[in-house]
């Protein structure tokens, strides 16, 4: 059975819904979990697309026998493939923080 992760998408908006009524020790940790929640299915539907498309397997080896960072392989696809996934991957570049080299989960705790 494959997982649904648009499902994990809801999830992440469910989580973005209730961080902006939550008291404030928990509102920060909400919106971090709605983050990584959205980050993931994201990430998983990129990945299951790829597997669909033969562009990757399921262990990744380089070709000195290292194992391949599967998220940075994923990311890198989108930004070096075809047309299409070249532009996917360019929103994707863009909201990469240029000091920290992270990507950056904005939003507003109101304080």
């Amino acid at each position: 059975m494959s997982f649904d992760w648009s499902q994990y998408f809801d999830v992440s908006r469910e989580l973005a819904e209730q961080a902006k009524n939550a008291p404030t020790p928990i509102q920060e940790a909400r919106f971090r979990a709605s983050i990584s929640r959205a980050y993931y299915a994201v990430f998983g539907q990129a990945r299951d697309y790829l597997r669909r498309h033969d562009h990757i397997r399921e262990v990744l080896i380089g070709s000195n026998g290292e194992r391949i960072n599967i998220h940075q392989f994923v990311r890198e696809q989108f930004i070096n493939g075809r047309t299409t996934l070249k532009r996917i991957g360019g929103y994707h570049e863009r909201s990469r923080h240029p000091s920290t080299n992270r990507y950056s989960g904005r939003y507003d705790t109101g304080g």
